[in-house]
């Protein structure tokens, strides 16, 4: 305020924060309204348009795939459940040996998108394959020995496996949240070990595991490439025939909508269980760690080691085993690796610096119509412990909001609205007398850039916003009360202070890129083959030696940002 008066002494104009913020947010809301569009495209064409295939769709296989579908998200759901809770409960709880390291290598199936572990392990438990062979030699058997992974059972394992995390992450953060004062407090009224854990912690916990369980059906609902190897027919599968096989974009999209519509009840049910798991925060000192004996301290260290040995171990070794014979000794693969690195590292380049500034300008925007709102369903990103502040202005929730869907949609879904998007552009064009083509967009570069401009800007506003909201309101008042304008305070004070969180949304939207597989396939120009297209084509095919090579690239980079994740979980954590 001293500020203020002193400038307007000297002839300074001081203009309301409210009215000079109403221009970033107006700008935040165009940005969203574009980012909306493949969403809102699809749901008009599925409404507006006639198909030819949907009616056969319907009367043959879409009960098949519906039934594939609700089974593989119930069976994702109980198996993250089983992998990620207990875990979560014994690093948390007790002591035993190589604790602190497998609280890290907890994490690291994150690193190996499903579509890589499903190349890996069919090499690996095919009936042909090492496994197999050795257990038929071992146990004297002929046949298959252990149970088909080509199946829906196996794509539950499998998913299960990759997808976990989600759910031990968010458990173990609730799980220290609830403080010493509570489990001594049950420990005093002759609560056992497992009522502790059944009766107290697990109750106390369930919204953290309502939200790790939604963040996990979404990855699910939206992975095509390991439920294509496996033969395991989905919503997400039928998306890509009803496009690719029937060339029918109405049928594609009104199996979009049925994703979208799951989607939406997924997030829905994260933002409620939202509030109580992040409001919570922690009360008391975290539980101290209690030491278990010998044989229980092996059993313990067990049970947390199998998830990532299955998850990672298993599918990094073979990747690398694979590569080792087969791929570095063939110029042949390199040769053809080097175009699509080359690629990958290009789309991943120009989509982070196209997504960065809009995330920047809408996170800046709700900064300063009041404080963030940005939903908060990737918050174990960066290992949150409270809730930010919800903003006064109810557009510019909306506008968070909208920019948010787009990571929870999945990426057959956007591709699909992205099509739709310049097909109807270019109808529009014609009904105003332009004789126009733009819907040769749909298929270059610039559509898959757009692709990924709505698939991942959540990632890099969150990011953003998690270092705004560390930034005091009192250099804005400073800066404000010397005449800076928003965009100048923004340069010239913001800028510096966020450069590190700048840094790690864009690693995490370049590695994001990278793996991303569904709406690439959809999207991409004809020739255009980035790391994820090659390794995925190459098992397709049936050539899993020669996809490792590339199949370990894209594990390799992924690391990275789990490497960060597990910086930032320690420091707010532990």
């Amino acid at each position: 305020m001293q500020a203020e008066v002193a400038y307007r002494w000297w002839g300074g104009k001081v203009r309301s924060r409210g009215r000079r913020s109403r221009g970033l947010r107006n700008l935040a809301l165009v940005i969203a309204a574009v980012l909306s569009l493949p969403m809102v495209a699809v749901v008009v064409l599925a409404l507006n348009s006639e198909s030819q295939a949907w009616a056969h769709l319907t009367q043959t296989v879409l009960p098949l795939w519906t039934l594939n579908t609700a089974l593989l998200a119930l069976g994702v759901a109980g198996g993250v459940l089983l992998l990620g809770v207990p875990p979560a409960w014994l690093v948390t709880r007790y002591r035993f040996p190589l604790r602190g390291l497998l609280e890290v290598t907890l994490v690291l199936p994150l690193a190996v998108p499903p579509y890589i572990a499903a190349l890996a392990l069919s090499w690996l438990l095919d009936g042909a394959g090492p496994i197999q062979n050795a257990l038929r030699r071992i146990f004297q058997l002929h046949g298959e020995v252990l149970p088909p992974l080509h199946s829906l059972g196996g794509a539950v394992c499998l998913l299960s496996l990759a997808l976990y995390p989600y759910v031990y992450l968010l458990a173990r953060k609730a799980f220290l949240g609830q403080g010493r004062n509570t489990l001594e407090v049950a420990q005093c009224l002759g609560a056992s070990p497992w009522s502790l854990f059944w009766k107290v912690a697990l109750p106390i916990a369930r919204p953290a595991l309502v939200a790790g369980v939604a963040l996990a059906l979404m990855e699910t609902l939206a992975e095509y490439g390991a439920l294509e190897l496996l033969g395991v027919q989905t919503w997400t599968t039928a998306i890509f025939r009803a496009w690719f096989g029937f060339g029918d974009l109405t049928a594609a999209a009104r199996l979009s909508c049925l994703l979208l519509l799951v989607v939406a009840l997924l997030m829905a049910s994260e933002k409620l269980a939202q509030p109580q798991r992040l409001v919570a925060g922690r009360a008391s000192k975290a539980p101290n760690a209690i030491g278990l004996s010998n044989s229980k301290a092996y059993a313990a260290a067990a049970i947390c080691a199998l998830p990532p040995l299955l998850g990672f171990v298993l599918p990094a070794l073979t990747l690398l085993w694979l590569a080792w014979r087969t791929g570095l000794n063939d110029p042949l693969v390199i040769e053809n690796l080097l175009p699509a690195a080359r690629t990958s590292a290009t789309l991943g380049l120009a989509a982070t610096l196209l997504i960065l500034p809009p995330a920047l300008l809408i996170a800046y925007a709700l900064r300063s119509g009041a404080a963030s709102a940005v939903p908060d369903p990737l918050a174990f990103w960066r290992g949150a412990t409270q809730v930010t502040p919800q903003s006064g202005d109810p557009l510019g929730r909306l506008a968070a909001r909208v920019v948010s869907l787009g990571y929870a949609t999945p990426g057959a879904v956007i591709a699909i609205g992205v099509i739709a998007v310049f097909v109807g552009l270019d109808h529009i064009l014609l009904w105003f007398g332009w004789d126009s083509q733009i819907s040769w967009l749909t298929l270059s570069v610039v559509g898959l850039l757009f692709a990924y401009l709505v698939r991942f800007s959540t990632i890099a506003l969150e990011t953003i916003d998690a270092g705004l909201v560390r930034i005091r309101p009192s250099l804005d008042d400073a800066a404000r009360g010397l005449g800076r304008t928003e965009f100048q305070t923004l340069l010239s004070v913001h800028l510096p202070i966020l450069l590190p969180s700048l840094l790690t949304a864009a690693l995490i939207v370049f590695v994001e890129v990278l793996k991303e597989l569904p709406a690439t396939l959809l999207i991409r120009p004809f020739g255009v083959e980035t790391l994820a297209v090659q390794a995925w084509s190459l098992a397709d095919d049936e050539r899993l030696a020669d996809a490792a090579l590339p199949a370990l690239l894209i594990v390799a980079t992924g690391l990275l940002p789990i490497a960060l994740l597990m910086r930032i979980t320690r420091k707010h954590l532990s």
